[in-house]
């Protein structure tokens, strides 16, 4: 409210905080801005039509290289320095992977500070029992989904102490866990976010989660993998980042969730989602886990367009190793 007065029409702010430093920037044109990174979006969830040619790749490259610029430009030189970037984002900003150019940091987003400082201040939960690893078999329209299925057995032949589910899941079971896997399909309401839902089952009203229904759990999971189709799209609400599924699983207590910005594509997830463990297991936080994961689909040639990595995020906290 304060810098409100010192805004011209249509600008914003942005402030980049580390310990040691504070330093702002002023973004003009926040409606050119804004359809900016809507095309920018557009260009990484469409499906390349040559799985391996270089050409929609690079565009999207350069395209998101000239919008980091555009963002970051005055501010670029401080995040380099930077292992780390929490990341609350607003409006717009919601849609899109943000990271600055020719940089490794690992980004992770949160709803604002305020919810990550909740999150980082809840005492220890109980322990729930090992992986819920649930899976839809097809979407609410009949299409198979092959790859989740493969994906949440494989879990099972992984780890001991992994549910199974292709079915049958409710809402409540979902409390009774450390982790949970949900490797299925998900319908977001714009208009209605808590309305927002996982679809396990489309014929079955017991296997459709509403949002509104696990943000009144309280759950023991310290990590939610939500490897479904735009599981964290959802209203853009000015401020608190996007209301939906991902800000339902924080509401009940789950301090990091990684979830997919855009329609995934159901092989090259698999393939992901089975990077992403092995770097747990191998010790390393979920940020960084999932970093690694996108960086090794990124070099593959079959999957080095962006449309097949970069849509997934993790939001809130990101930092703690998970045991598995």
């Amino acid at each position: 409210v304060f810098l409100d007065a010192y805004l011209g029409p249509g600008e914003s702010i942005l402030f980049v905080v580390t310990r040691d430093e504070c330093r702002t920037m002023a973004w003009p044109d926040e409606r050119a801005l804004a359809k900016k990174l809507r095309l920018y979006r557009e260009m990484l969830a469409a499906p390349p039509r040559d799985p391996v040619g270089e050409g929609a790749r690079k565009a999207a490259e350069a395209a998101g290289a000239r919008l980091g610029e555009d963002l970051l430009g005055d501010v670029a030189d401080l995040l380099r320095t930077r292992k780390r970037v929490m990341l609350a984002p607003d409006g717009e900003l919601n849609l899109i992977p943000l990271a600055v150019p020719d940089h490794d940091a690992v980004w992770v987003r949160v709803p604002s500070a305020t919810i990550l400082g909740v999150l980082r201040s809840r005492p220890d939960k109980q322990v729930g029992r090992g992986i819920l690893a649930a899976a839809a078999a097809a979407t609410p329209d009949g299409q198979p989904l092959p790859g989740a299925v493969r994906e949440v057995e494989h879990l099972a032949r992984r780890f001991r102490g992994v549910d199974l589910r292709l079915a049958g899941l409710h809402v409540e079971d979902l409390t009774e866990y450390d982790i949970l896997h949900l490797a299925t399909h998900a319908r977001v309401d714009d208009q209605r976010p808590w309305s927002s839902e996982i679809i396990l089952d489309a014929n079955d009203p017991a296997g459709r989660l509403r949002a509104g229904q696990i943000a009144e759990l309280d759950l023991k999971a310290g990590l939610a993998v939500l490897s479904a189709c735009e599981t964290g799209s959802g209203r853009i609400l000015s401020g608190e980042g996007v209301l939906g599924i991902t800000s339902a699983f924080l509401s009940a207590g789950v301090p990091t969730v990684v979830a997919s910005l855009w329609p995934v594509d159901d092989r090259s997830t698999t393939r992901l989602m089975e990077i992403f463990y092995d770097e747990l297991v191998a010790g390393r936080d979920p940020a960084t886990a999932l970093a690694a994961a996108q960086d090794l689909i990124r070099a593959e040639p079959a999957t080095a367009h962006p449309f097949h990595w970069a849509g997934f995020v993790v939001v809130g906290d990101g930092t703690e190793p998970i045991e598995l």
